[in-house]
């Protein structure tokens, strides 16, 4: 809240490593190290969309460490931990 008071928590997401909000979409990705995916958020903590699967190949996440999303045409950028990379993803 804007006086810093505690508001809710998301639980079974997975592994929460790195998050990015858009305001443009009022939506929060999150990179999930655990299983090697984005989540696409709502504001409630609600799955609206999931991108990629766990490996070590190009197009495969493997320990996603941080994101960001480019607001002027929704590439997404992911940073992994294992396999010290960064791989960008297009949405189409």
């Amino acid at each position: 809240s804007p006086d810093g008071s505690f508001l809710e928590q998301w639980n079974n997401l997975g592994s929460p490593w790195g998050l990015c909000y858009v305001a443009g979409e009022e939506a929060i990705y999150m990179g999930d190290g655990k299983y090697g995916r984005i989540l696409k958020l709502d504001l409630h903590g609600e799955v609206l969309g999931t991108l990629g699967s766990y490996g070590k190949a190009p197009g495969r996440l493997d320990y996603v460490h941080s994101l960001a999303v480019d607001p002027a045409d929704g590439s997404i950028y992911t940073a992994e931990v294992s396999t010290a990379r960064i791989q960008k993803w297009i949405r189409r």
